[in-house]
């Protein structure tokens, strides 16, 4: 089975803004698009439409405006099903889908208003007044020329007047509002003008608003993102550790250039980084750093332009290579070493024989079906994205999410897997991160779908016919600002964070360094057209498409991208989920599931974890060591994976040299160990005339003789050489009398090995499968 998203061109994403506005807008309905994704938004719209019923917004009318505290900040609206009052103005010259907002000037200044971000041609207006009928217009504004997606707006206020924001859509359009301001004090210009008042960061990683407006440049100042510029603005940030550096400017309203530097003076600084236009007019760079340096970062205008800056900065710590194994037991080139022996490694002292269970079932199946914990702890730490609006608060500290079905939502055949399953997802995810959320690139693609969209952990079946739609407020999260993100061909990921840490779940570790080899058994976890949760293993890599990706034959809808694509052996997530297959075919009236085979269609493409390893903290993880072992001359076979350092091996060939290597990986990669060898004894270790191989001969080794010869009693050590007591090769009633005369008659002691263990000296032709007593 195949069948996976399909990506729409130019960002057209899983999840949903506001269903109707991405219906109706002008990026949308001029691009092609595939037969799964159509279903896809049919089912979106759907899903839309009956949470929010087209209801107006809250702050449709003047007197509900929204009022905006403090001196920057964002508030977002949708003006889906918003109107024009009686008396209410044009804004812009344009209108018929307003939304309001108010606020209060502090002191003397500035303000800017932008609507950039959002996903519709906007404009915006300010106002004085207390009433639709007794407006002043203080200035409006319709970027449609430059952006068909921002206008902005900016005015000197006096303090305590309260000024009125309007946005509405030109041409009639509407949608979600990204709205944004910042207020600068008198007398104007920005106080981090200068290098040497560069403005200090205090945090790691953070956000703030600012502004180049009346900023200069100083004499023998570089160019910033290879532009002349003309306006820069300077921060001083210092590296609390070693690790690396992601800054961008997304979300602000003109077109950024963006340089990192190292240095105190012009003329000796060093360029660490340097970017214009990575997210489209927006800056972004990421670099390595060292603990205790200071870094300075210089954001101007291309050409000269200014505005308000949004900045934002993400500080990962560096990612170390676990340590290589060392003080292997036996110690190499050892020598009459047992069949049956405990290799260890790392001064290790423990023995454990359990294996990892991998999964590889190949089919979807529901979380209360699988028992790997593994699997269970990776569905854990995925998240369904969901639209905000479809969340009702039961107001209890509770949130419950609608019940209808994946049959209602999709004509999908009577026999359709799942199809009586709820369905709310629109994307998936997972955390990687106390707080942060990997996910494919199209799911979120500005912060207006950061704004829209809630994380959902635990949406699940718990039994039968028994899907989870109400959940704790502890398992509700929403977003907080991007870390980093990508969707320009051929790379299609984003990372985001959260309002607050996730507490009680694991992060999934990710591939940091090397490639996912071909052949590798994989396993999906995510949100099948918004399903709860699915696991679904026996797939493996089936190509490498490009440099950023590999293909897989993963079984993903519509709602798996984002999902984690999982190492069915080290559980540690190889990549994203993004697109694939055509999700369904017709059979009548109805639509199956459409069916390849392993080997068919082009199957599925993930992007590699590598791509963004970097901008994902590392955490203290446990090391797992993979065992290798084979005569030596043969190659290595991985005999088992696990925590502990050591591990069991049995039924080894007697005389043969082995070779063995230890390889040990986390989630910053693997180091491989020496490889060893050591070389088995010539015949099993045991202690001679004890029959009953407990490290004692005594009256009941003859009684046990006597039993294996004429009782039929079984040999329970598994060794038939330990009873031949007088080392005649014959197992006879001659070997119970010669241990009751070494008891009680003062006999000669059996010959060797005896009273310790040890192999045979003299080869008997007597068996000896094993001797648990001798065991290490």
């Amino acid at each position: 089975m195949c069948s996976k998203t399909t990506i729409v061109a130019n960002r057209v994403a899983d999840v949903s803004r506001s269903a109707i506005a991405l219906l109706l807008a002008p990026k949308f309905t001029q691009l092609p698009f595939a037969t799964s994704t159509a279903f896809g938004l049919v089912w979106l719209f759907a899903a839309f439409v009956s949470a929010t019923a087209l209801a107006m917004p809250a702050n449709d009318n003047f007197a509900a405006a929204v009022v905006l505290n403090g001196s920057s900040g964002r508030s977002d609206a949708v003006t889906v099903g918003a109107t024009s009052e009686p008396n209410e103005p044009l804004h812009a010259s344009a209108g018929g889908h307003s939304v309001w907002w108010r606020w209060t000037a502090p002191a003397n200044g500035t303000v800017s208003f932008y609507t950039h971000g959002s996903n519709f041609d906007s404009v915006i207006a300010a106002y004085t007044g207390d009433s639709v009928s007794t407006l002043t217009e203080i200035i409006s504004n319709n970027d449609a020329a430059t952006d068909s997606s921002g206008a902005s707006i900016r005015f000197a206020v006096q303090p305590g007047m309260t000024y009125r924001i309007a946005v509405d859509g030109a041409h009639g359009f509407f949608g979600s509002v990204a709205l944004s301001w910042l207020f600068e004090p008198s007398p104007g210009g920005p106080i981090n003008d200068l290098f040497d008042s560069a403005t200090m960061l205090l945090a790691s990683s953070g956000t703030l608003f600012s502004s180049n407006y009346l900023a200069t440049k100083e004499p023998g100042e570089p160019d910033h993102g290879a532009n002349g510029g003309g306006r820069s603005v300077w921060w001083r940030w210092t590296a609390p550790e070693s690790g690396s550096l992601f800054v961008h400017t997304e979300g602000s309203n003109f077109d950024t250039t963006l340089s990192v530097y190292r240095g105190v003076q012009f003329g000796a600084l060093a360029l660490m980084a340097s970017d214009d236009d990575s997210f489209v007019r927006q800056s972004a760079s990421h670099f390595d750093v060292n603990a205790g340096t200071e870094y300075r970062i210089a954001i101007d205008g291309f050409d000269g332009d200014q505005g308000v800056i949004s900045l934002h900065w993400a500080f990962s710590i560096e990612c170390e290579l676990p340590p290589a194994p060392t003080n292997p037991f036996p110690f190499s080139a050892a020598k009459g070493i047992s069949n049956s022996t405990v290799l260890r490694w790392n001064g290790s002292s423990s023995a454990l024989v359990a294996q990892k269970v991998v999964y590889g079932e190949d089919d979807r199946r529901d979380y209360y079906e699988v028992t790997d914990p593994n699997l269970l702890a990776a569905a854990d730490a995925s998240v369904a994205l969901v639209p905000r609006g479809v969340l009702t608060d039961n107001g209890d500290g509770t949130f419950s999410l609608p019940a209808s079905t994946f049959g209602q939502s999709l004509n999908v055949c009577s026999d359709e897997p799942f199809r009586d399953q709820p369905n709310p997802a629109v994307c998936s995810g997972f955390l990687v991160g106390t707080d942060l959320v990997a996910t494919a690139g199209h799911c979120l693609t500005s912060d207006v779908d950061c704004d829209d969209v809630a994380f959902v952990f635990g949406f699940r079946m718990h039994a039968a016919g028994q899907p989870v739609l109400t959940f704790d407020a502890s398992q509700i999260y929403f977003c907080s600002a991007p870390v980093g993100r990508k969707l320009e061909s051929p790379s299609d990921w984003g990372l985001w964070r959260l309002d607050r840490e996730v507490l009680g779940i694991q992060p999934l570790a990710v591939r940091r360094q090397g490639a996912v080899p071909l052949g590798q058994s994989l396993v999906l976890v995510g949100y099948p057209y918004g399903l709860p949760v699915k696991i679904a293993g026996g797939a493996i890599v089936r190509d490498f498409e490009d440099s950023v990706s590999f293909t897989a034959n993963l079984d993903a809808y519509v709602g798996n991208s984002g999902s984690p694509v999982l190492n069915a052996d080290t559980y540690m997530v190889e990549g994203i989920l993004v697109s694939g297959e055509t999700d369904f075919a017709s059979r009548g009236n109805c639509l199956i599931t459409n069916v390849c085979s392993d080997i068919g269609c082009d199957g599925e493409r993930c992007m590699r974890t590598t791509l963004f390893d970097e901008l994902v903290p590392a955490r203290a993880t446990t090391l797992v060591h993979d065992v290798f072992l084979a005569p030596c001359g043969s190659p290595l076979q991985l005999v088992g994976s696990l925590e502990e350092s050591s591990w069991m091996v049995s039924d080894l060939e007697l005389g043969t040299t082995y070779c063995w290597q230890i390889v040990t990986y986390d989630e910053c990669g693997t180091s491989a160990g020496p490889l060893w060898t050591f070389e088995t004894e010539l015949s099993p270790r045991f202690v001679r005339a004890d029959a009953n191989a407990d490290r004692s001969v005594n009256l009941a080794d003859p009684v046990a003789i006597v039993f294996y010869l004429f009782g039929g009693g079984p040999i329970s050590v598994g060794c038939v050489v330990a009873l031949d007591a007088n080392d005649d090769d014959i197992v006879n009633i001659a070997d119970a009398v010669y241990v009751l005369e070494y008891l009680f008659a003062s006999g000669a002691p059996p010959p060797p090995p005896f009273d310790t263990c040890g192999p045979d000296p003299t080869r008997d032709e007597q068996s000896c499968d094993v001797f648990p007593a001798c065991d290490p």
